[in-house]
């Protein structure tokens, strides 16, 4: 959905009623999906400040956040679905961004998969 929106806005057409429905929508899913990230890393983030990462309320609502496995407690393992879900954003941002030019595609994708 993220990558269809933004090639979405990356040609904007207002021609008729529905390419500007389009892009309504397209604006919208770009507002809601960055705005859920940040609100999980923050769930993520309160309920491991308050220590509560491993336990049954935890585990209950939100374990699909952090990655499975006993002894989740490294601020990388507990961030993890989340940082790559930036990573696929950055990607995909990226991707169509530079869809023009495939070496600096390839340079910073190369890079960015050396650093995560």
């Amino acid at each position: 959905m993220f990558m269809a929106s933004i090639i979405n806005l990356y040609d904007i057409r207002l021609e008729t009623m529905i390419q500007k429905g389009s892009t309504v929508i397209c604006f919208g899913l770009l507002g809601v999906l960055p705005i859920g990230l940040i609100v999980s890393l923050f769930t993520i983030r309160k309920f491991r400040a308050s220590g509560m990462i491993g336990s049954e309320e935890f585990e209950k609502k939100y374990k699909e956040l952090t990655m499975e496995g006993e002894g989740s407690r490294s601020l990388i393992q507990d961030n993890w679905k989340v940082i790559t879900l930036f990573r696929w954003s950055f990607t995909s941002i990226l991707l169509v961004i530079l869809r023009q030019y495939p070496q600096f595609q390839m340079m910073i994708l190369l890079f960015t998969s050396i650093c995560f």
